[in-house]
């Protein structure tokens, strides 16, 4: 049975010897070609759109967030887009992100969700493009920084890692005999330890490794060891003008390379008219374009970043956002494993550092490094807490004793057997 709502008439099995068959017919067939007609309309509209896309004209369409109903950026909106890109290449998730967002504060991220940030990463209106057209809005984000993007974003498919937390070490230090992450313990006197979280939970049934590591130990066996992990991170962070450029061209590259492919499929379906191997030969001519300049740049140098600035970099992080640099960390494959037996190995380490316990008359860690046995003080808390707010100051200009860090930094690559 059927019911038209205009008329409110019904088409039952009755009425096939009636008349009313012949109007229904009528009836679908009015609106099949009204359908048809609209279908054509809003067609020639959206070309229309796009041809004066092309011609530099502004158009009026439906845009993400940080795009005005006159196509331009959205002054106070643009910074934390941006931001939510860079943190993004840096290793943050997207409910991560979420979560910075909203605490912006700013009335339009109140209610973001990962979704929505997920489809502002792969959206090329960021770079100021509509679908295939370039420069039609003003970019929120650099080329460079888009593509960075995409790369991060094709690897997160494959990797899968631990998500950061308001501790440094949390996803970095890891149970050497079940894998499960290691997780701090505070406790009200002495210094904060970390152990295993299957342990912690299930006991013995969850793991057999009941070690738990001082966090102090931990964390000074991290900058002891890290520095490298951070430069390796950072060097897809902090570019050179040629190295942003050869992102640029890789990642315009593969877009060339889907829409030659697109057109191929075209040409082996309906094959090959005149205003498809005109498009064809404009897009070969690009790519042979941008395949010339990266050929150039191949064969160019370039000042690399200063391991001054790397450090400089590192301990911004370490003071205001220790959930990138966890993340960079995490990303540079950076990890420090222990054992039940006390021997702690970080990731390319060719020896083993080694808790030997806690010496009460000294009041120290005990350890070995190098087969030779170090004594760490002890840090109560609220003496934790002073050297957290020392280490939120700024760095001091460099001074001769800044070879002490290019000595720590040779030394942790000795450790890794390294020549350097």
């Amino acid at each position: 049975m059927i019911v038209t709502l205009d008329d409110a008439l019904t088409y039952d099995q009755k009425s096939a010897n009636s008349n009313h068959l012949f109007l229904l017919v009528a009836k679908v067939q009015q609106a099949y070609i009204y359908s048809e007609r609209l279908s054509d309309l809003i067609n020639a509209a959206y070309d229309k759109k796009k041809r004066a896309a092309k011609e530099g004209k502004a158009v009026k369409r439906h845009t993400p967030m940080w795009i005005d109903k006159e196509g331009k950026l959205i002054e106070s909106v643009a910074p934390l887009v941006r931001q939510a890109f860079e943190d993004y290449a840096a290793g943050l998730g997207e409910r991560r992100i979420c979560r910075r967002l909203r605490e912006s504060g700013h009335e339009l991220l109140q209610t973001i969700n990962g979704t929505t940030v997920k489809r502002w990463l792969t959206n090329t209106t960021a770079i100021g493009n509509w679908g295939e057209i370039p420069n039609v809005y003003e970019p929120v984000v650099p080329k460079e920084l888009f593509y960075r993007v995409q790369e991060q974003l094709s690897r997160n498919k494959d990797q899968k890692r631990s998500a950061p937390t308001a501790y440094l070490l949390t996803g970095l230090v890891k149970c050497g005999h079940c894998g499960r992450n290691f997780n701090v313990k505070k406790h009200p006197n002495t210094g904060a330890t970390m152990q295993c979280t299957s342990r912690a939970r299930l006991t013995l049934d969850g793991c057999s490794n009941s070690k738990s590591i001082p966090k102090q130990l931990l964390e000074h066996i991290r900058v002891k060891t890290s520095l490298p992990y951070v430069e390796r991170a950072l060097a897809g962070q902090l570019l050179t003008e040629h190295q942003k450029r050869k992102i640029e061209i890789e990642g315009e590259l593969e877009d060339l390379s889907k829409r030659i492919g697109n057109l191929a499929n075209t040409i082996a379906a309906i094959g090959l008219v005149p205003e498809i191997q005109e498009q064809l030969e404009q897009l070969q001519a690009q790519r042979k374009q941008l395949q010339d300049e990266r050929l150039i740049l191949d064969r160019s140098t370039d000042d690399a970043v200063s391991t001054n600035t790397i450090i400089n970099v590192e301990h911004d992080y370490l003071a205001n956002d220790p959930i990138k640099l966890n993340a960079l960390l995490q990303q540079a494959e950076y990890s420090i494993t222990c054992f039940s037996n006390g021997e702690i190995w970080v990731s390319g380490d060719e020896h083993p550092w080694k808790y030997k316990g806690y010496d009460r008359s000294a009041k120290s860690y005990v350890y070995e490094d190098l087969g030779q046995e170090y004594r760490l003080l002890m840090l109560r808390p609220e003496h934790q807490e002073l050297l957290d707010r020392v280490n939120k100051q700024p760095l001091p200009e460099p001074t001769p004793e800044f070879n002490d860090l290019l000595s720590l930094i040779a030394r942790g690559h000795r450790r890794r057997g390294d020549d350097a």
